[in-house]
């Protein structure tokens, strides 16, 4: 396994079964590879072996955070921002700095996060990597009375590149290979490289302005 690994750019930690990158390799393209390597490999089969992939999320402290060319944030999605932090006293999602740390998203996050004097989840991806913000979510359907889950509970992914804010909770239109459909997104976090931001998940389609009430 080592071996195997090691040849397709990962290397062991030293730590239980941990690998992580060697230093100078692209990790979104060396993670999918290393792990098709492992799953492709006829004597590794029988093990029915398997990946968790992990992400740092204290890359860096708030006040090491870079500010340089960010798009001023709308009074609006600030305050959907704030609010969610005010009642739930979490973030909606954390923050992506390059390897300068300067900021790359996330910005709304930084500038809640400096007035609290909180410390958000600090994520990096390299400025050579291109990044995307994703939702996961549950499939669910409008009733007379709001919302319900569906009868699949499963977990689902989408890319968000809208400009409104999203929430946990929010109720958003996406598209699936069956049509359109509606869900409530239960976690926003963000992917990095060329492979993971590749047409591996549906667009989300618009935000409908509903949110689930709890």
């Amino acid at each position: 396994m080592d071996k195997l690994l090691l040849k397709n750019g990962w290397e062991y930690t030293g730590f239980r079964n941990m690998y992580r990158p060697v230093q100078g390799t692209e990790n979104d393209e060396t993670w999918h590879k290393a792990e098709m390597a492992v799953l492709e490999d006829e004597k590794l089969k029988k093990y029915k072996p398997y990946f968790v992939f992990g992400v740092m999320t204290s890359h860096c402290g708030l006040s090491e955070v870079v500010i340089k060319g960010m798009s001023p944030v709308t009074e609006e999605k600030l305050k959907a921002y704030e609010e969610y932090y005010d009642r739930k006293k979490t973030f909606a999602h954390g923050i992506v700095v390059d390897e300068n740390n300067i900021l790359r998203d996330g910005y709304a996050t930084y500038l809640i996060a400096k007035e609290k004097n909180a410390s958000p989840a600090i994520m990096c991806a390299r400025s050579t990597q291109p990044i995307r913000k994703i939702v996961s979510g549950v499939h669910v359907r409008e009733t007379e009375d709001g919302f319900e889950d569906k009868r699949d509970n499963r977990i689902y992914t989408w890319y968000y590149d809208l400009r409104d804010a999203v929430l946990p909770g929010d109720i958003l239109c996406v598209r699936t290979k069956y049509g359109k459909s509606l869900i409530r997104v239960d976690k926003i976090s963000y992917v990095a490289g060329e492979y993971s931001c590749r047409n591996l998940h549906k667009d989300v389609r618009r935000h409908t302005g509903e949110r689930w009430e709890e």
